[in-house]
């Protein structure tokens, strides 16, 4: 085992991993019992802004929402510093606005630290925000590149059992009304081609 000072990296779990008998600021500072000069006080108080978790601190685990618990479990792994953080099928338990709500927290946390973020996930919506996304079947990798090297692929994303993103449902739901624009795969850019579109009547 890789003794805890020495770890460069921390995971966030589907299941939050947090302990119910302690409230939500107890499970956000537990890991800095042993290393308490990783983040300081303020630093730990910033964290929890980010996160939106100030009214929520002394809530039982039980009190708290899906999401707010993974929001918990983020500031805690936060808090230890890491230079990567592993997100392990985060948001598949929460709704869908509990997923987008971490989705837009993690892009967050990516644009705004020099952290490196790896996300396992079979949401085809969060690999579409990705800066590059790895698919693998069974231990091995099938396809490696940026999401639309990935994404735009329909017939090989359904034969590994894998979802497509929506924009691409949309667009093809377009296409049987003769309205074509270009294959996407987020949603923004198919606003940004109906603009377009609209634009050059």
């Amino acid at each position: 085992n890789i003794p805890m000072e020495k770890r460069e990296f921390n995971i966030v779990f589907q299941d939050y991993a947090l302990f119910p008998n302690l409230n939500a600021y107890k499970n956000i500072v537990y890991g800095l019992r042993n290393k308490p000069l990783i983040s300081s006080e303020e630093e730990v108080f910033e964290m929890i802004d980010l996160l939106d978790l100030k009214p929520h601190l002394n809530k039982r685990i039980d009190q708290l929402s899906g999401g707010q618990k993974q929001r918990v479990a983020i500031a805690g792994v936060l808090a230890m510093q890491p230079e990567i953080l592993i997100f392990d099928e985060s948001t598949s338990m929460l709704d869908p606005q509990g997923k987008a709500e971490i989705n837009a927290l993690i892009q967050e946390i990516h644009q705004e630290s020099n952290i490196t973020i790896i996300s396992i996930t079979h949401d085809i919506e969060e690999v579409a925000t990705a800066d590059h996304v790895i698919v693998m079947d069974r231990g091995h990798v099938v396809m490696d590149g940026k999401p639309d090297d990935i994404l735009l692929h329909e017939q090989k994303l359904l034969d590994l059992q894998l979802d497509i993103p929506f924009a691409l449902k949309f667009r093809n739901a377009l296409k049987k009304q003769q309205v074509e624009i270009s294959a996407c795969t987020t949603i923004d850019k198919v606003v940004e081609e109906l603009c377009q579109l609209r634009s050059n009547k």
